[in-house]
């Protein structure tokens, strides 16, 4: 089973990512969950979209089918949202290639707001 470094970690910054260079403050980050990981994905002001395509693409590069995606929103400033945060819970279990590994309560940041 392959593991997981800086090279897959690009990789999957540009599956999700791709080329589009618009997004404003968006952050990547990954956690344990039991029997898997969890992929926090998203930015300010709006939720990145995340089509089927990206689903497929998230599938084949872990080897696994078993993802469930959840949305959320965190708003921020009243006035001009600055902070907030919008996007998506990628949950990925029986992941069978590119897994990360994880320090004991650390989460892996690939990008953060600030990138």
């Amino acid at each position: 089973m392959a593991g997981f470094g800086e090279r897959e970690a690009e990789a999957l910054k540009g599956l999700l990512l791709g080329t589009d260079e618009q997004y404003d403050h968006p952050y990547i980050k990954l956690r344990a969950i039991p029997d898997g990981f969890e992929i926090d994905y998203g930015r300010m002001y709006e939720a990145p979209t995340l089509a089927l395509k990206d689903l497929k693409a998230i599938s084949e590069f872990f080897g696994t089918d078993d993802i469930d995606v959840d949305n959320y929103g965190h708003r921020g400033c009243e006035t001009c949202d600055w902070g907030s945060q919008y996007g998506h819970t990628i949950q990925v279990k029986g992941a069978s290639q590119h897994v990360p590994e994880f320090k004991k309560g650390k989460d892996l940041v690939i990008l953060s707001g600030g990138n």
